[in-house]
């Protein structure tokens, strides 16, 4: 896999808030909107929270954390806050924080889509990839149109299972979720059909 970033893809989005730390990210996991169950912020946390989502935004991971922690003990049910918690630790490969993170997360809400493809990404790391598989399609089961479970579960096909021909439909269903806005990942996935072209002939 030459063209696509071989790091685990931490992409998740959430109409609650959202980011990535990704260079081959979904564009839509970039988009922020307001804080779950409608926890309200003061005036000085909202600017804490929101300083901490555009410094995720610009890969400064080690300003984020400490600032998303306090607005996560501060209010325990604000899941977005858990949720760029998780993926901040994510990015820095700190497992067993992402996980409590996650695991918080879930406790608030157990079915939102993007927990499971957190849950997903987790697995990957610690190389459980059937248990990342189980995860992406129960993403994409409480969210068919979901851009992010698609792409990475096509990763998932692509580099650990090396199946190609269920990793191009995966690719193909991000690609065209997401308005075929990341021109790496079109860009691979031509490379993908060219390769089942020739073993097809």
């Amino acid at each position: 896999m030459n063209n696509l970033n071989k790091k685990v893809s931490i992409c998740v989005f959430m109409a609650i808030t959202f980011l990535s730390s990704c260079s081959n990210a979904p564009s839509e996991s970039k988009k922020i909107s307001a804080a779950a169950k409608s926890i309200e912020l003061g005036a000085d946390e909202q600017k804490i929270y929101q300083d901490a989502l555009e410094a995720l935004k610009t890969d400064n991971v080690d300003k984020a954390i400490p600032s998303l922690t306090k607005i996560a003990n501060n209010h325990p049910d604000h899941i977005g806050a858990w949720i760029n918690l998780a993926n901040a630790y994510l990015t820095k490969v700190k497992i067993n924080e992402a996980e409590s993170a996650t695991a918080h997360a879930k406790s608030i809400n157990p079915k939102l889509a993007e927990i499971f493809n957190l849950q997903g990404l987790l697995a990957v790391l610690k190389g459980e990839y059937a248990n990342a598989e189980k995860n992406y399609l129960q993403a994409i089961q409480l969210k068919a149109n979901y851009p992010t479970a698609h792409y990475n579960l096509g990763l998932l096909y692509d580099m650990y299972y090396q199946d190609i021909d269920r990793a191009v439909a995966e690719y193909d269903r991000y690609i065209e979720l997401s308005d075929g806005t990341d021109k790496k990942t079109i860009s691979w996935v031509a490379e993908l059909k060219q390769k089942i072209k020739r073993r097809n002939k």
